[in-house]
């Protein structure tokens, strides 16, 4: 599944992931690379992978021996390093629909053609009462913010999960504050640990308004 085609065949039925798919390089990247392609390197800093992570995917192995199914969760333990083993191909990504409160937004160098200095998808499942926030290229692997997630999920239940939320702006700045908190960044060529906090910490609050929005 080139980024492409994934983008002309979901369409709004999963924004966050749309949203990441169109990030990934130029066209021409986007004709030949593929979701299996970020699953496969286990790049940290991979546009699709938090947007996996926060929809709770299961990633779908096949090898002459059969088939199984890993969830992401537990799938990715750093840069090339997965639960794949030898002999085995991703054949699927499988996730449940999580409706349309969900967001990727990502911070580079530049406007396009670029890695991710960090990346942040944010899931807010109303039918199921749920909500997910994973990071990239802020760590080895992706991060769930969770203690990010269960306040949010606090706000959601005292708005009702069926209507908009309108934050107040102390909450959105700690939501902000503990997702930034989850974040484990390093100094490299392409920021600071501390610009990666700062950005991940705006990043999740302009997330929230928006899932909130989307109702």
């Amino acid at each position: 599944m080139t980024y492409t085609r994934l983008v002309e065949s979901l369409g709004e039925a999963s924004p966050a992931l749309v949203q990441a798919a169109r990030t990934i390089g130029s066209p021409q990247i986007r004709n030949a690379g593929t979701m299996g392609g970020n699953l496969g390197t286990c790049s940290p800093a991979g546009d699709t992978l938090p947007v996996l992570a926060a929809l709770d995917a299961t990633v779908v192995l096949r090898s002459a021996a059969g088939e199984r199914r890993v969830p992401f969760s537990a799938f990715m333990f750093g840069p090339r390093k997965s639960e794949r083993k030898p002999g085995e191909v991703v054949q699927a990504i499988e996730w449940d629909d999580a409706g349309h409160s969900q967001v990727f937004l990502k911070a580079g160098t530049r406007n396009a053609m670029v890695i991710a200095v960090a990346n942040l998808a944010m899931v807010v499942d109303r039918d199921r009462r749920r909500v997910r926030v994973a990071l990239g290229s802020v760590g080895p692997t992706i991060i769930r913010a969770t203690a990010a997630e269960d306040l949010a999920t606090g706000l959601f239940e005292e708005s009702g999960w069926d209507r908009p939320l309108r934050v107040e702006e102390a909450a959105s700045a700690r939501f902000g504050e503990l997702t930034a908190a989850a974040a484990r960044p390093i100094d490299d060529q392409r920021g600071t640990a501390r610009y990666r906090r700062h950005i991940v910490a705006v990043m999740a609050r302009r997330a929230l308004a928006r899932t909130g929005a989307a109702a």
